[in-house]
């Protein structure tokens, strides 16, 4: 699965990194980061605009964290997993605003 991933964002810019098989090989627990990567990417088309500020606030402490952990070329499995984690549980708790 990672390949055919790495296939379709083949010549794509994520944080400005150039996602290519030989690069994504490169880099240690490469499954674990390219997921965050991958969740990142989806994270960063959310609008803070759509949520509270209480719950926007927390989703961009995750976020921003786990961007910083992506830019890692030598992360540790454990902080892949927590920025995971942590980002998606922030994700989860977004708060839509009421119109």
């Amino acid at each position: 699965m990672k390949k055919m991933l790495l296939s379709t964002l083949a010549g794509v810019m994520i944080m400005g990194m150039s996602l290519t098989t030989t690069s994504c090989d490169k880099i240690e627990n490469s499954q674990e980061w390219f997921a965050l990567v991958v969740l990142v990417a989806e994270c960063q088309t959310l609008s803070e605009a759509d949520y509270t500020p209480q719950s926007w606030a927390v989703f961009r402490e995750a976020l921003h964290v786990a961007e910083q952990v992506t830019s890692n070329i030598h992360p540790t499995l454990e902080s892949l997993n927590k920025s995971t984690a942590d980002l998606r549980a922030a994700r989860n708790a977004l708060v839509r605003r009421t119109t």
